[in-house]
């Protein structure tokens, strides 16, 4: 077992909220789940040592125990990450969409003739250079007229055959028209981060199914 330490999940995780870019009622927040998850592995250290110095036990009976212990300190752990990842990820999804870039306002049918303009240019392009060029464009913003092109073109003749890199020029544009979403979804993605972090370390420390008990007071490790 991992040694208990006051407060070492926050004392783990510090750094990383020092370096994150997240405001300071985000990281309040999160200090206070950490916090909670801290108590939990508090609670599990002293019930466990309880357990281990009661002379009544047997060998067998210590490691029954502990082990029930374990779980429910499992289960306890599990409730917290899972209530507070899904708030996350429901943020993160709605972020998501309202990052995605919003169409041009201007008339369909000459949207399309512009489109299919700009594609005629680049049809004898190599296929790396468009991909420089759209990418290029998602960060500067210098014409999304010609990234809508390239994204708009059909399934038979596509200019760029990656989806993955029409995703990112996608999120890139959306970005930019919204700032303050792309801000805050790159917060809560360091938030979500942390957390998961946090409780894989809690988890390692109480144990669980690859750490047997009755196997380690058999051992004479207690």
């Amino acid at each position: 077992m991992i040694p208990f330490t006051d407060s070492v999940i926050q004392q783990a995780h510090g750094h990383m909220l020092d370096q994150s870019n997240m405001s300071e009622a985000q990281q309040a927040s999160l200090k206070g789940v950490l916090g909670r998850i801290d108590a939990l592995l508090e609670d599990y250290a002293r019930e466990a040592s309880q357990i281990r110095s009661n002379g009544k036990l047997s060998s067998t009976g210590q490691a029954s125990e502990l082990a029930d212990l374990q779980q429910t300190a499992q289960e306890s752990l599990a409730r917290i990450s899972d209530t507070e990842a899904s708030k996350l990820d429901e943020r993160m999804v709605a972020l998501q969409h309202e990052l995605r870039p919003q169409p041009p306002a201007s008339d369909p049918v000459l949207q399309f003739l512009v489109e299919r303009e700009i594609r005629r240019h680049l049809q004898d392009k190599d296929q790396l250079e468009v991909i420089a060029l759209y990418q290029e464009l998602a960060v500067t913003g210098a014409d999304d007229m010609t990234m809508l092109a390239i994204e708009n073109a059909p399934a038979s003749f596509p200019l760029i055959s990656d989806p993955g890199t029409l995703d990112a020029g996608k999120r890139g544009r959306g970005a930019r028209q919204s700032p303050e979403s792309a801000k805050l979804l790159k917060q809560i993605t360091q938030w979500r981060g942390i957390l998961a972090s946090a409780v894989a370390n809690a988890k390692a420390q109480i144990g669980g199914a690859d750490d047997d008990p009755v196997a380690r007071i058999a051992n004479g490790d207690q």
